[in-house]
């Protein structure tokens, strides 16, 4: 038995589509100014969507997509993208950061250990 979907379903649905139009459009640099800009507020609309679109899209495309004649392009995406590159890197250096000073911290902790107990025999 199959379930009759949902308004909600069919919105969805047609999102989809939409947004695999404009994909198909960006990949054979057929979009219009309007068509650039819906692309460029749903890539930004969330992390997920920018993550999405850089994957199919490679940044490389995206970054020598041409201005249209407006002037408009997808400038929002690459800064967008651009934003998110550099809270990632930004992210690792933390990580790493951490990790050194943890290591640090440890050997000198086992040297201060070791030193402790040689002075004692």
């Amino acid at each position: 038995m199959q379930v009759a979907p949902t308004m909600m379903d069919e919105q969805k649905i047609n999102q989809a589509r939409r947004i695999a139009y404009l994909l198909s459009g960006f990949e054979e640099r057929t979009l219009t100014a309007w068509e650039e800009e819906e692309l460029d507020e749903w890539a930004i609309e969330s992390d997920e969507n920018l993550l999405l679109f850089a994957k199919l899209a490679g940044e490389k495309d995206i970054n020598a997509y041409p201005v249209s004649q407006n002037g408009y392009g997808l400038l929002k995406t690459q800064l967008a993208l651009a934003n998110y590159d550099r809270e990632q890197r930004r992210q690792m250096k933390r990580i790493w950061l951490f990790a050194s000073l943890s290591f640090i911290l440890c050997f000198a902790l086992a040297v201060w250990i070791y030193v402790g107990f040689r002075g004692q025999h």
